[in-house]
């Protein structure tokens, strides 16, 4: 962390808000923040709750953001968008439940932050992946954003070749 120098992570080990990340994450957010650095986290939103909110809002001097990866907006569906999701336990609905009790933290964390800087904190990101994503996905995905208070929703596309490959079938 050279003065005035700039930051890039590459966490390639998962989900950075994973307990077993911690340290790094929490190491990152400070030294970002001591040189006045912005930090951008992608996320599940899993374990996005209004303590780790304060805490990396706190550490980093409010110069954090972000992105919060979400397939569909369908409970019943977002164990189909898991690689770690093979069996029918139903873990992909358990998940999408603790993602809509944080909704109305995350609005209003972002419109606490809209309201002091200008810009939002908090942007869904969503790959729409051939043959699997549904227009039922998005559309309930929109209602989502719009819950948010519409902030910025990032679409991009997964071709079916490289899901593929990240799902271990080629």
């Amino acid at each position: 962390f050279a003065e005035g120098g700039q930051l890039v992570a590459n966490m390639s080990d998962g989900e950075p808000l994973l307990p077993a990340n911690y340290w790094f994450i929490f190491e990152l957010a400070r030294k970002s923040g001591k040189q006045g650095l912005p930090l951008l986290l992608f996320t599940n939103g899993i374990n996005l709750d209004e303590e780790m909110l304060s805490y990396l809002e706190r550490v980093t001097d409010g110069k954090i953001s972000y992105c919060i990866s979400m397939q569909t907006g369908i409970p019943e569906r977002y164990g189909n968008f898991m690689l770690s999701d093979k069996e029918p336990n139903h873990t992909g609905e358990r998940l999408f439940g603790k993602l809509e009790e944080k909704l109305e933290v995350w609005r209003q964390y972002d419109e606490q932050v809209k309201a002091k800087t200008g810009k939002y904190a908090i942007a869904i990101h969503t790959y729409v992946i051939p043959d699997k994503t549904t227009e039922e996905d998005l559309k309930k995905l929109k209602e989502i954003i719009e819950r948010l208070g519409n902030v910025p929703w990032i679409v991009s596309t997964m071709g079916a070749h490289v899901y593929q490959s990240m799902a271990g079938k080629t």
